[in-house]
């Protein structure tokens, strides 16, 4: 009888302490364990705001608010990699959801992944044509990948959305007076390019022209030649009969035997 009183005392004691930690871990919230890691992030102590906004998902993993900060967050301790998964995260949660696609947008952008990013800026922009933080972000993407006058049009976009915006305004100030420059450059470029390839033309035909002039003087008797071994060169070189023998003189094919001539040499 003692041993089953005293096994009954243990299981409830068991019991009793099973059902403290329950309700010592599950007395705050999510969103109280948010709230505190909110006010943490305020107060700029972003990395204990993390652990936090950690402690909040663990009670609830789908807690939008928590993933949308825990992604903030990172993004802000510059932890760009971090950022893009809690926000492909919240994605898988939320589809479609107009801030966590603009956050992963500048999340890719500040990690290097600037085709991705361009590609979700233009799909954000094209959803809200006044998204400002879009367009700036898409100028950003454009000029990164070496479209600078595609980013001009964006940045233009964007301040005519918000003209208050001086930052927005010098940098679209400086960035039309780099197009100038460049299209300058890419002109004194493609002028170069052009002479070099005249040039070279002219020098191609200068080259022929005197190998033309070579083969002219070869096919003449040299100018110290009386004027009739000129003209029996002439004869021997024009005859399509004549062809050199194997020590330089001339055969006549058109002839046999003893009418044969067998050579012609000029005398000098």
């Amino acid at each position: 009888m003692k041993s089953k009183d005293r096994l009954l005392g243990l299981s409830v004691g068991m019991a009793l302490v099973l059902a403290w930690c329950c309700v010592a871990l599950g007395s705050e919230s999510a969103d109280d364990l948010f709230a505190k890691g909110r006010d943490l992030h305020r107060s700029g102590k972003i990395k204990e705001a993390v652990e936090w906004y950690d402690k909040a998902l663990k009670v609830d993993i789908r807690h939008f608010n928590a993933m949308l900060a825990s992604g903030l967050a990172y993004y802000a301790l510059e932890d760009y990699a971090t950022a893009t998964e809690k926000f492909e995260d919240l994605l898988s949660f939320y589809p479609g959801n107009r801030s966590a696609r603009l956050y992963l947008a500048h999340s890719l952008l500040n990690r290097g992944s600037v085709e991705q990013s361009k590609n979700l800026f233009a799909q954000i922009v094209s959803d809200d044509p006044t998204n400002v933080s879009a367009l700036i972000g898409q100028g950003k993407a454009e000029f990164l990948a070496g479209n600078r006058f595609a980013a001009t049009e964006s940045f233009k976009k964007a301040l005519a959305l918000q003209p208050q915006n001086q930052s927005l305004r010098e940098s679209l100030a400086a960035l039309e007076a780099s197009n100038v420059e460049y299209i300058r450059a890419a002109e004194a470029e493609r002028k170069q390019r052009i002479k070099s390839a005249l040039n070279n033309a002219i020098a191609e035909a200068s080259a022929i022209s005197a190998r033309a002039r070579a083969i002219a003087e070869a096919s003449q008797p040299s100018e110290g030649l009386s004027a009739a071994q000129r003209m029996s060169w002439f004869e021997l070189t024009a005859s399509p009969e004549l062809v050199p023998d194997a020590r330089g003189s001339r055969t006549d094919r058109g002839r046999s035997g003893k009418d044969r001539v067998d050579r012609y040499r000029f005398v000098k």
